[in-house]
Formats: structure tokens, sequence, C-alpha cells
């Protein structure tokens, strides 16, 4: 939702100046409509997955290593600066395309849609399938997980699952990358290119894959998966050597 209210102040702020007429095309009632869709299906996701009274579980592990290693102080120092504080800073920067688009979309004078707003619209559209499809595709197997008891797999192996082991992840770097593409098309709206690579770069490396990778560390099953599924984006099943 920071995403969302983010680019509403942006706007508010322009408007409060110059006025609505002026100040509001098409790129940006579908840059924003785009990022709403996508945050208000993640804020449900995110209720739906979360079950009551219960925290993730990538954040219950990181809590009970610093716990470990230094106690509450530590804890409550890297949860306010390095997760609260830190992920202010990272909304921001990823959320730059879009804000771009809200701050400079028709300045000097409206501009109509480009085909860089074109394509960037069917690569979000893309993305966002990707993402909805995969962690439909995951909520249905933990159900039937859910009901087998512990017969069974333990990983969604299946659908988009098969080409890869995170594309839910996949999906969500997409959706910015067709963000981007739209700002392109205002000028000097290619400098915000640091919005995608990041988000990219984050779920790949740093708060996404390793995170979960790292609950299956040592699994049979998760060690096979991983000799014949890519780890992020969308491929064929690699060859067995």
């Amino acid at each position: 939702m920071s995403f969302i209210f983010g680019n509403l102040s942006v706007l508010i702020a322009r408007w409060s100046k110059a006025g609505v007429d002026k100040n509001l095309d098409a790129r940006i009632i579908i840059s924003n409509a785009l990022v709403l869709i996508w945050g208000l299906r993640m804020s449900v996701h995110v209720f739906l997955r979360t079950e009551l009274g219960k925290e993730d579980r990538r954040f219950e592990k990181l809590r009970a290593k610093l716990m470990e290693a230094g106690g509450p102080a530590l804890y409550y120092c890297v949860a306010f600066c390095g997760i609260f504080m830190f992920n202010g800073c990272v909304i921001t920067a990823i959320n730059g395309s879009a804000l771009y688009i809200s701050m400079r979309s028709g300045v000097p004078s409206g501009d109509s849609l480009k085909v860089t707003d074109y394509l960037g619209i069917v690569v979000w559209l893309v993305g966002f399938s990707i993402l909805v499809v995969a962690d439909h595709q995951l909520r249905i197997f933990k159900q039937q997980r859910a009901l087998q008891g512990v017969d069974g797999p333990r990983l969604c192996k299946t659908g988009l699952w098969a080409y890869s082991r995170h594309p839910n992840f996949f999906g969500e770097a997409v959706v910015w990358w067709g963000i981007y593409l739209m700002a392109v098309s205002v000028e000097g709206g290619w400098i915000t290119i640091w919005s995608p690579i990041l988000i990219g770069l984050l779920l790949r490396f740093v708060s996404g894959v390793p995170t979960v990778e790292d609950l299956y560390q040592g699994d049979p099953e998760f060690e096979k998966w991983k000799e014949s599924t890519n780890t992020f984006i969308l491929l064929p099943k690699k060859e067995k050597k």
C-alpha cells in the first residue's frame, strides 16, 4: 500500500498547484491503476497466506537467528533500522518509475500514449498473469497437501513451478519492467532504470529466492528439484547430467 499512497501524494501535490485538468493524462491514470491493482492483490494475497496470529516463517527464522546472536537489543535494532526504515527507502526506489510518471507525465504539455506505453502495459499484464497464476497454483497445492497430511510431495512442482522454482518472484520482477517502459515514454524517464533492476536483484539474490530456499536446504526433494528446474526465469527443464 506504500506504493499506492506514495503515487497519490505526488498527484495531490501537482493538483493542488495547477489543478487536475492540466495534471492528469492517460499515462498517469493507467500507470497508477496498474500499481493500485498490483498493491491490492498483494495485500489480499498476504492476508490470505498468513494464518491468524502467525508470522511469516522467513521472519520467524530471522528473529530466532538475531535473538541467538545478540539478544533483544540486536533484534530490535535490525528490525527498526534494517527492516522498517530500510524498506521505506527500498520501496521508494522500486516505485521510482511510477513516481516519475506521476511527477513528469504531461509536463509541460499533455502527452498521448506512445509505443513504449502500450508495450509496457503488455509486459505488465504478462508479469501480473505469471504472478497471479503461480501464487494460485501454490495455494491450491498447499490446500491439497493439508488434506493429505504428510503424504505426497512437500514442494509444488507442477504448472509454472515446473519451469521455475520461483515463478511468482519472476512475475513480480516483470511487472515493474512494464511500469518502467511506461516511464520511458516520459522525457527523461529512462533514468529510472534502477527501479526494475533493483526489484529483480532483491527478489533473486536478497529477500526473495535466498530466504525461501534457505528453509529447504538439505531437503532431498528440494535438492533433486534444483537439479532439473531453473531458479528464477521460466525456462524448460534442465537436462539431467
